[in-house]
């Protein structure tokens, strides 16, 4: 069944790196945008689906990160499904992944300028859609 506009671009966390060299792996967790500075991560256990949102105990790092590898998925104007992968070196000390009491949950902010910058889709995914995409900048 086809519709009239794709769907907007997904975003999916695959691993988080600290200034240690240790990765993070996030078996399954999606991220969305709250503003310039500031990107939402929503962690759930593959074991127990319908568990919802999980928190990472032990986890939750009080160091600079300088790394993340994460995907982005869409239906372009064809119905295609497309997924692309990225990894993003942080070049700013103040990116962390935090737990945020304010929003119940688990967040990856830059601290001291933005995170986040929006891009044609036509430029990151290379396919047409009307939704921009959300590229990291920090």
């Amino acid at each position: 069944m086809k519709s009239q506009l794709p769907k907007p671009p997904r975003y999916y966390l695959g691993f988080l790196m600290v200034q240690s060299g240790q990765e993070i792996r996030f078996p399954d967790a999606i991220m969305y945008p709250m503003s310039e500075k500031l990107m939402r991560v929503v962690v759930r256990d593959p074991q127990e689906p319908l568990d919802g949102e999980i928190a990472i105990r032990g986890k939750i790092l009080d160091q600079p990160l300088t790394h993340i590898q994460y995907a982005i998925a869409l239906l372009d104007k064809d119905e295609e499904y497309r997924i692309e992968l990225f990894n993003h070196p942080f070049e700013r000390e103040t990116t962390r992944f935090r737990y945020d009491k304010s929003v119940k949950g688990h967040v990856l902010e830059c601290e001291d300028g933005d995170l986040l910058k929006t891009y044609p889709c036509e430029e990151v995914m290379k396919c047409r859609s009307p939704y921009p995409v959300i590229q990291f900048i920090s």
